[in-house]
């Protein structure tokens, strides 16, 4: 098969489109995995929030119940 030849021509293009088609393919699905590791990483510090607001509402709490206490100790 000569270098210029049709075929080989056909062969290079195709090969062309298959590196194309691959490249964007990998693109895509980089781009989907790094979106849904942000979105763990999202959901993990909500959850993260959520559980330092909750422990500062029992601390507050713990902390009434405890100047209440001693007000009653001395009285």
């Amino acid at each position: 098969m000569k270098i210029n030849s049709t075929t080989a021509k056909h062969i290079k293009k195709y090969c062309h489109i298959i590196g194309l088609l691959s490249f964007l393919i990998a693109f895509f699905v980089c781009s989907q995995m790094i979106r849904y590791q942000e979105k763990e990483k999202r959901a993990a510090g909500t959850y993260i929030l959520m559980s330092i607001q909750n422990m500062k509402v029992v601390l507050e709490y713990t902390m009434e119940r405890v100047v209440n206490f001693l007000k009653e100790a001395e009285t």
